[in-house]
C-alpha cells in the first residue's frame, strides 16, 4: 500500500467499526471489491475507494455517523453526489458511498426516473465537459447544463435525492446503483444480488463483500474480471 491507500483502509475499517456496532450492512464497491477478491487488498494502481449501502442502511448510519466520525477524525459530506466519509483535516481523501435503491415496477417510470436523474447528473456538474459528449448532442446537453445553473446545488442535490427514491415505496426485485455514472445508473439488477454479504480479507482486516460477488463484479468487468489490466477494465 502507499500512504493514501492506508487512509483509505483507516476510513474503511472506521465504517466497518460504525456498522458493527448499529448492526449495519455495507459492502465494498467497484475496484475496492475488485481488489479484494483478486488481490486481497488494494489494486496497486487504485487511487480511491468505494462501498455501497442499501438506502436505509445508509440513512441509519447517516445518524449514527454523528456519534461516531468525530472520533475517528472524520466526517460525512454530503455535499455531492456521492456521501463520502472524509478526513476532517484532509477532505480530498475519503471514501465514497454509492447509494442501492429499489426501481419502481413500471417499465416506464424506469425510464422517466433514469431520464430524470441524467438530466439532473447534467445540471450537477460544475463544469461543462465537450470531451464527454458527442458533437450532435452537445447543444442540447450544453443547454442543460446552463439550465442547472440557475438552481442552487442543495436544491439539485434535494431533486436528485428525492427523484432516486421514487421506487422505494414498494420493493421490487430489482434495484440500481442510483448516483452512480449513468452507464452503471442504467444496470437492472436483482436485488438478491445485494441482499447478502459475506466477509473477505482485505489488506490486514477483514470487510464486507457481496455473497455474491462473482456475479456483481461480471456486471462491471464482464467474465475477465480476474485478469489484471489497467485500462479499458469496465465492459
Amino acid at each position: 500500500m502507499n500512504d493514501v491507500q492506508k487512509k483509505y483502509l483507516e476510513i474503511l475499517k472506521a465504517i466497518d467499526e460504525i456498522c458493527k456496532k448499529e448492526a449495519l450492512s455495507y459492502m465494498l464497491f467497484g475496484g475496492t471489491l475488485l481488489g479484494a477478491i483478486r488481490e486481497g487488498g488494494f489494486i496497486e494502481w487504485d487511487d480511491d475507494a468505494d462501498i455501497m449501502m442499501h438506502r436505509k442502511e445508509y440513512n441509519i448510519f447517516k445518524k449514527a455517523s454523528k456519534k461516531y466520525l468525530d472520533d475517528y477524525g472524520l466526517f460525512l459530506d454530503e455535499e455531492k453526489r456521492f456521501p463520502r466519509a472524509a478526513y476532517l483535516e484532509r477532505p480530498e481523501i475519503n471514501v465514497e458511498i454509492v447509494l442501492i435503491d429499489s426501481m419502481p415496477e413500471s417499465k416506464f417510470k424506469r425510464k422517466f426516473q433514469r431520464l430524470e436523474l441524467k438530466l439532473l447528473q447534467s445540471m450537477l456538474t460544475e463544469r461543462f465537459d465537450f470531451s464527454q459528449h458527442r458533437s450532435i448532442r452537445i447543444p442540447i446537453s450544453l443547454g442543460i447544463w446552463a439550465l442547472g445553473r440557475l438552481l442552487d446545488h442543495k436544491t439539485k442535490l434535494e431533486l436528485y435525492h428525492r427523484v432516486s427514491q421514487t421506487g422505494n415505496n414498494v420493493e421490487s426485485d430489482f434495484v440500481f446503483f442510483s448516483n452512480e455514472r449513468y452507464r452503471f445508473m442504467t444496470m437492472d439488477i436483482n436485488r438478491k444480488l445485494l441482499k447478502e454479504t459475506t466477509q473477505r480479507r482485505f489488506e490486514d482486516t477483514e470487510l464486507l463483500v457481496p455473497k455474491e460477488w462473482d456475479a456483481v463484479l461480471k456486471l462491471h468487468y464482464g467474465d475477465q474480471y480476474m485478469t489484471p489490466k489497467r485500462e479499458n477494465y469496465y465492459i
